[in-house]
C-alpha cells in the first residue's frame, strides 16, 4: 500500500490547498469541542465540498454517542472516522455498522505496555492510530493534538493485521527520523504544522510532506 500523510485538525481552505499539493492523502476534521480545531458539522461539510478528490476526509470523534454521530452525519460524512477516546472494541464495531464508514482507533501511548491495547481492535477496525498520551501534568487536555512524542521504538515491529498511522508530536524536522525508526504505514500531524493552536501554516505543511515522503520512499520494506 502507498504511504498515507494526514493533517488533522484542519479548518480552513488555505491548509486544505497546502495539503493536496503537498501529496498528503487524508485530512482530518475535529468534532471534539474541546480542541482549538474543532469544526462544527456544516463547516466540515463547506471545507470538504472544495477538497480535491485526492485528499480522504477524516471524522475525529471522542467518545460520541449515537445522538451525536448522527447529527454529524446529517450534514457531513466522513471517509473514514477516528475514534479518539477510550471506545472499546464493541462499541467501534458498533460505528462501523451504524455508519457504514470505515474506523481508525487511536491509542495513547506512554511505554510499551500500552501498545497491547491494540490487539482487541486489530481484527474489529480498519485502521490502527499510536498517538502521545496526554502530559500527566494537564489531565484536562483533549487526547491528542498537544504536541507531545512518545519513544517511537514501542511500535517498531509491529505484528498487526491492519495498517497504522504514527502521530504525538511530529513535526517537519523530526517526521523522517520517526518513520525510519518506527516504520509505519501512514504519518498523522496536527500542532506539528501549526502557527498558533488551531492555526494551520502551509509552509509547515508543505515542509513536513516533503520530508515524510522522502523518507518513506527510502524505507525498504
Amino acid at each position: 500500500m502507498s504511504p498515507w500523510i494526514k493533517i488533522c485538525g484542519v479548518n480552513d481552505a488555505a491548509a486544505i490547498n497546502a495539503a493536496a499539493a503537498s501529496g498528503a492523502t487524508h485530512i482530518g476534521f475535529v468534532f471534539d469541542a474541546r480542541s482549538a480545531r474543532y469544526v462544527p458539522p456544516g463547516k466540515a461539510r463547506d471545507l470538504a465540498a472544495i477538497t480535491p478528490t485526492t485528499l480522504r476526509t477524516v471524522g475525529l470523534i471522542v467518545d460520541a454517542r449515537d445522538p451525536e454521530i448522527d447529527a454529524i452525519m446529517l450534514t457531513f460524512t466522513p471517509h473514514l472516522w477516528q475514534l479518539h477516546g477510550s471506545e472499546s472494541p464493541e462499541r467501534a464495531a458498533d460505528i462501523r455498522a451504524r455508519t457504514g464508514r470505515p474506523v481508525a482507533k487511536a491509542f495513547g501511548i506512554g511505554n510499551a505496555s500500552d501498545v497491547k491495547a491494540a490487539s482487541a481492535f486489530d481484527a474489529v477496525v480498519d485502521v490502527l492510530l499510536f498517538d502521545a498520551k496526554p502530559p500527566a501534568s494537564d489531565p484536562s487536555l483533549p487526547p491528542g493534538g498537544h504536541g507531545q512524542a512518545f519513544d517511537w521504538a514501542h511500535v517498531r515491529d509491529l505484528h498487526l493485521q491492519r495498517p497504522w498511522f504514527l502521530a504525538g508530536g511530529l513535526r517537519p524536522d523530526s517526521v523522517a527520523e520517526a518513520i525510519r525508526i518506527a516504520r509505519p504505514h501512514g504519518v498523522d500531524v496536527s500542532s506539528g504544522v501549526e502557527q498558533t493552536p488551531g492555526q494551520k501554516d502551509p509552509d509547515l505543511i508543505r515542509a513536513f510532506c516533503a520530508n515524510a515522503r522522502d523518507a518513506f520512499a527510502k524505507l525498504d520494506r
